[in-house]
């Protein structure tokens, strides 16, 4: 409901009661907030007024209050930041997302790290008096990914205050985000390799493994002997990925790059799943008047071989380097080491 229009006649007058000037006199009139009924409040301004205000402490409704700010106000005693820490630990392990899934242990101890820090840092003060050069100065003498995650986790608190009253801002927003700068790189064969001469051997056979199978370092750690449930594929448990199962024969060159491949003539007659491919492009380039009655194939040409099918349900042959799938597996392909 827009607010009505100042004018002289009800300037200083309390909601909900107008004024009406006829025939040279003003008659004041009342709106009832709950019904929106109209009842006369007589020629007296005074009286208008003080029955004006009275009548809207008692029919207008009551505009809702923080719980947790009214006890503030009434008791003194603010709302201490290590008291608001607690909660929302308590709270982030209470939450879950859109899968219903709650955070793993790890993640809660990273963020138990982070609050525990911040609250030192601010510990004995009220969470409400915390400003937002508080927060940067906190956020300064981190850099890199460690700025990055302070200050996401700060965020997180303080919207967390926010959402439960306790606050009316959030004094993370406004900070500055510093880029984060990738400072790794890519090892290179001469340093792969030099680093695999030095190792021991239980680390050169993960080094050669993470080769073959491109897993992380804790699929790694985690591998056994006895994971091979299958002949021939090794299964590899991953929480966040589902359970691939990964072939033992891989084509890898530890100790050198690969062989390069001979030369494959471009003709409709080769064979494999690579030369079939090179096959149909060689097709493409015939001219048409050269094709047989638009049948698909060159004149005197053999057809164009098919790829390798399935020899039965789940399985793909060796020579496609595939995967169990019948089983739930996810399908990897198989990688050759790379070199720069």
């Amino acid at each position: 409901m827009s607010p009505r229009k100042r004018t002289g006649k009800s300037r200083g007058l309390p909601a909900n009661l107008y004024a009406v000037t006829k025939r040279g006199r003003t008659y004041y009139r009342y709106q009832r907030p709950d019904t929106g009924e109209w009842r006369g409040a007589g020629y007296d301004r005074q009286a208008a007024i003080r029955a004006a205000k009275r009548a809207n402490e008692q029919l207008t409704p009551a505009e809702p209050v923080s719980e947790a700010a009214y006890q503030r106000m009434v008791s003194g005693d603010g709302l201490a930041i290590e008291d608001l820490g607690e909660r929302f630990k308590s709270h982030l392990r209470e939450v879950t997302d859109s899968r219903g899934r709650r955070r793993a242990g790890k993640t809660l101890y990273e963020y138990d790290r982070m609050v525990d820090r911040a609250v030192t840092a601010w510990a004995g003060r009220d969470a409400g008096d915390i400003t937002r050069a508080d927060v940067t100065a906190f956020l300064e003498p981190f850099g890199g990914r460690s700025y990055g995650a302070y200050r996401t986790v700060l965020h997180q608190l303080f919207a967390y205050f926010v959402a439960t009253s306790d606050r009316d801002d959030n004094p993370v927003a406004g900070t500055l985000t510093k880029p984060h700068v990738v400072e790794r790189t890519r090892l290179t064969q001469a340093e792969f390799d030099a680093v695999r001469e030095h190792a021991p051997p239980w680390l050169a056979n993960a080094m050669d493994l993470s080769l073959v199978t491109l897993q992380a370092r804790a699929e790694i750690a985690a591998m056994r002997f006895d994971d091979e449930r299958q002949a021939g594929y090794l299964f590899v448990d991953r929480a966040a990925r589902g359970h691939p199962a990964l072939p033992r024969r891989y084509r890898l060159a530890v100790h050198g790059p690969p062989a390069a491949e001979p030369p494959t003539p471009r003709i409709l007659g080769a064979q494999g799943a690579l030369d079939g491919r090179r096959a149909r492009h060689a097709f493409a380039r015939v001219p048409p008047g050269a094709r047989r009655g638009g049948s698909g194939r060159a004149s005197g040409a053999p057809p164009a071989p098919q790829l390798p099918r399935s020899t039965g349900p789940g399985r793909r042959p060796a020579t496609g380097g595939g995967l169990v799938q019948g089983c739930g597996a996810t399908p990897v392909r198989p990688h050759h080491r790379g070199y720069d």
